[in-house]
């Protein structure tokens, strides 16, 4: 070949076409675009749950989805502090992962730290050009975002003053034949009410009555109590990468205007070892660092901490991670389906200092029922524990679905079967980006 040389430009792409491109909207979220209302729904009220435990008050949530000529509208509201303007603003930094939970290891919900950035992404993936409306604080915002064609961010963010209630109210608009969306939204709402039950979970939508919403009314009593965003972590459900993950977070915020923690004032965020002495205990086995920045020189020290906080603190028991009782339970599939038989089962065990429970409730209903996994009080679109052996004598199999399916308590939408899985622990690995299926102890 001949001809003038050309000299070529080096491009930099921005990332954030992640959360606006289809093929890799479905990579992030682990679901195909068909499922994309039921992810907008799930990390929605994720959210909502987490924001009104945040703020200290009995969540109360509201599913509104009104199914129009050429799209589905969605709605979700809270009763929680409402979201700040400035959250929204680092939302919508697309160059970075804005999550208050992802450095942490706790039995919490909402672990995939992206929520609000597929949200704003998926309209625009499916072709729907409506903007992404959130409501709080007395504030409107309207945000657009799209990707043009060479893989630059263009973002419409217009704000207004408006009267608001407590909490945040955030509606979206999805183009329903651009994947053949499907949303069962009952379904949803209950599958949280079931692994929630000190929420109230209302929803209403074209198969409702236009003027009542369903509600599902919390059951758990005033001593029921489930793990907070807002309780402490503790130390020995961390390893040295974690802790690292974490204590570099910290660091990369001070470098961003936020505080530089004295090491003192870090370890005293942990769950048995809030005290003053137990801390200047921790302390003594890192002579040279004052401050999380002097971790920067001698990461490795990391590993010192970990094992003087560990040292300092008990390991906290499986009760810790809370519990749903088998009256509700049992509540829940009596009321929604009719129950002849109901059999339930909780078993705690360990991994090393790392608790786990495992509940699960099989029913023999009078009308055909559902299946329901959870893990950390929040309802998975498929079996946490597809990958698990299962052994049960003569019975052997994967995956607690297919068990299920062997031993003819498997509900399939025709067969009177009603059954739940809920798994929870502080230190969770997922095996897929959608991270739903679980490596969890034999």
């Amino acid at each position: 070949m001949s001809g003038q040389a050309i000299t070529r430009e080096t491009f930099a792409t921005p990332r954030a076409a992640e959360f606006f491109e289809l093929r890799a909207l479905q990579a992030q979220t682990g679901q195909p675009a068909r499922r994309f209302a039921e992810v907008l729904v799930k990390e929605l009220v994720d959210n909502a749950l987490d924001a009104a435990e945040t703020a200290g008050a009995s969540p109360e949530v509201t599913i509104d989805v009104a199914d129009q000529a050429d799209h589905l509208e969605i709605t979700v509201a809270d009763n929680g502090p409402g979201m700040p303007p400035e959250l929204i603003a680092k939302v919508l930094d697309f160059s970075v992962l804005v999550s208050d939970k992802a450095a942490y290891r706790s039995p919490t919900r909402g672990l995939q730290g992206n929520a609000l950035k597929t949200i704003v992404g998926i309209p625009h993936a499916l072709g729907d050009a409506r903007p992404v409306v959130i409501e709080a604080r007395g504030v409107r915002h309207e945000i657009t975002a799209a990707i043009d064609p060479a893989g630059e961010l263009r973002i419409d963010h217009q704000q207004a003053e408006t009267p608001t209630g407590p909490g945040t109210r955030v509606t979206v608009a999805v183009r329903r034949a651009a994947a053949n969306l499907k949303l069962d939204t009952g379904r949803w709402a209950r599958a949280f009410a079931l692994v929630n039950p000190h929420a109230a979970i209302r929803y209403r939508d074209n198969s409702t009555d236009a003027d009542e919403a369903v509600s599902y009314k919390p059951t758990a009593g005033d001593a029921w109590r489930k793990p907070l965003p807002t309780d402490p972590t503790s130390a020995h459900w961390y390893d040295v990468p974690a802790l690292q993950r974490l204590v570099f977070a910290h660091i990369n915020a001070a470098r961003h205007g936020g505080r530089d923690l004295p090491l003192g004032e870090f370890v005293r965020t942990f769950a048995g070892l809030s005290g003053t002495a137990k801390a200047k205990t921790v302390g003594a086995a890192l002579p040279t660092v004052c401050r999380l920045s002097d971790f920067e020189a001698d990461p490795g020290a990391v590993a010192t901490l970990l094992a003087a906080m560990q040292a300092a603190s008990r390991a906290p028991k499986p009760a810790a991670l809370g519990r749903i009782d088998e009256s509700h339970y049992r509540a829940c599939f009596e009321a929604w389906h009719g129950t002849r038989r109901f059999w339930f089962k909780r078993a705690a065990t360990a991994d090393g200092t790392i608790p786990w429970v495992v509940e699960i409730a099989v029913a023999e209903t009078v009308e055909p029922g559902e299946l329901h996994f959870a893990v950390n009080y929040s309802p998975t679109f498929d079996d946490p524990l597809a990958r698990l052996p299962l052994d049960a004598g003569e019975l052997r199999t994967v995956g607690a679905a297919a068990f299920l399916r062997q031993v003819d308590a498997y509900p399939d939408g025709y067969a009177n079967r009603a059954a739940a899985i809920h798994v929870i622990s502080p230190a969770l690995h997922f095996l897929d980006k959608g991270k739903t299926t679980l490596a969890v102890p034999e």
